[in-house]
């Protein structure tokens, strides 16, 4: 759960993590590089199925058997944080999800069983964070009467559908140095070029 909104300026979140490794010379990625730079806060962050999200997160979290944290952890020497909905078990960061049934219906339908692309880069991101090698995400499948009447809904472990990740499962080295890049390119009030990643930093 995104606990403020008022200093994402300043850093990389799990939702922003789409952005690393997007084409840097995108209108989509110079955009929101700009916003950062210019310490702008986005502006309608937040919608109806956020909002709900945040709101059934907690339960959620207990039907998952999960260990609810709602902290915040920040990778050293760079502008990447995530904000940790929780843990599951010793190793596992815990994700908590909400999405429509006939999205999960087609999640569940591909060759890797694989959430879609924006949650797998999520959970990339929070391994990338935390340095834990595991990451499960629970999401809750909601139907449109769910959306319509969120007191009704019932939040039932056998509901949940999880997604598992593991950090080999993604290339983090160079992860690792994309998000060093965009460290350096925001602290030297930079725009990114598409290669200046391959650099060491």
């Amino acid at each position: 759960m995104i606990a403020s909104n008022t200093d994402r300026h300043k850093f990389i979140g799990g939702s922003e993590s789409k952005y690393v490794d997007m084409n840097y010379e995108t209108m989509t990625f110079r955009k929101w590089w700009r916003n950062k730079l210019l310490a702008r806060t986005p502006k309608g962050f937040s919608t109806y199925a956020t909002e709900l999200g945040n709101l059934l997160e907690h339960e959620i979290s207990r039907a998952a058997k999960m260990h609810s944290l709602d902290a915040v952890d920040h990778k050293e020497g760079t502008i990447a944080r995530v904000n940790l909905d929780g843990l599951k078990g010793d190793h596992a960061i815990g994700e908590i999800k909400t999405a429509k049934v006939t999205i999960v219906h087609k999640w569940l339908k591909t060759k890797k069983r694989d959430t879609d692309t924006a949650y797998r880069k999520q959970a990339r991101h929070a391994m990338y964070v935390t340095g834990r090698k595991h990451a499960e995400i629970a999401v809750l499948p909601l139907t449109e009467f769910d959306y319509a009447n969120p007191m009704k809904i019932i939040i039932n472990p056998l509901k949940l559908v999880w997604f598992n990740y593991k950090w080999e499962d993604f290339d983090m080295e160079e992860y690792d140095q994309r998000i060093k890049y965009l460290t350096h390119c925001y602290k030297n009030y930079l725009i990114p070029q598409n290669e200046g990643w391959r650099e060491i930093f």
